[in-house]
């Protein structure tokens, strides 16, 4: 299972997460914030990231736009995770690289 935080978590985050999470899941608005920091905060959020597996999940309004037209019972099985190889997997990986920060895995399992 992987844990999912806010932006308020970010700073405040252990050094090892408890045995039941795999890693980390941030929104994109949630990285987006965080990259835009000042330099001082933004260098020890990304630290205390970096020491976790990182996805991005899919933005509110595309999963919602994904869920609408579905069915309640096809709704459950739906992951809020970019495809695996996909090209906003792709861009995602792309970005937490540049960041300094570890995809582990293929982004979207959920572990």
């Amino acid at each position: 299972m992987r844990l999912v935080i806010d932006t308020n978590q970010a700073n405040r985050l252990p050094a090892s997460l408890p045995a039941r999470f795999v890693g980390l899941t941030l929104s994109p608005f949630l990285l987006a914030e965080v990259l835009l920091r000042s330099r001082c905060p933004r260098i020890e959020t990304l630290g205390l990231l970096s020491q976790h597996d990182i996805s991005i999940g899919i933005q509110p309004a595309e999963m919602l736009d994904l869920v609408a037209p579905l069915e309640a019972d096809a709704i459950a099985k739906v992951t809020p995770f970019p495809l695996p190889n996909s090209e906003l997997d792709q861009l995602s990986r792309r970005l937490l690289n540049r960041a300094g920060l570890p995809a582990g895995g293929r982004m979207g399992e959920e572990g």
